[in-house]
């Protein structure tokens, strides 16, 4: 039976979930609610690429992320920050809508999906037959090229 690691839980939620190669993170939002939606988007993705490095993977592993920004007139400054981070070519599906927080002060907020790479702590407990059929589910593929 496969493992489901849980991060940080609590009785609400996770901060992240990892099941069969794949890490659900939960929406992240700034601490620092006082900073404009730079600071804040800024903010966020250092936490994402702390969850990632906690779970044995990166941001080239992205699979998925859905965006709520307060404002949408806020979308063009978030997206400068967002696109710098993204590895290049690595774009995932995503949506991004706005949204009402439940806290005002809260500009944005990003949900995440990754695949894992194999060097994760928890893969060394797995069967190599196992990891061989996982594996391929989760290449990056560019254009019908493997990524390099």
């Amino acid at each position: 039976m496969s493992k489901i690691v849980r991060t940080e839980p609590n009785k609400i939620l996770s901060k992240a979930v990892e099941y069969h190669n794949f890490v659900y993170v939960q929406g992240l939002t700034a601490k620092d609610v006082s900073k404009d939606i730079k600071g804040q988007t800024a903010e966020v993705l250092d936490q994402i690429d702390a969850i990632l490095e906690t779970h044995g993977t990166d941001k080239t592993r992205l699979l998925q992320a859905q965006i709520w920004v307060k404002d949408i007139r806020d979308r063009d400054a978030m997206n400068e920050l967002w696109t710098a981070w993204l590895p290049a070519n690595g774009a995932p599906a995503r949506a991004c809508v706005e949204a009402n927080m439940a806290d005002p002060r809260i500009l944005v907020e990003i949900l995440w999906h990754f695949c894992n790479s194999l060097r994760h702590k928890y893969r060394k407990s797995v069967h190599i037959r196992v990891i061989r059929t996982v594996v391929p589910f989760c290449r990056v593929v560019h254009r019908g090229q493997p990524a390099k």
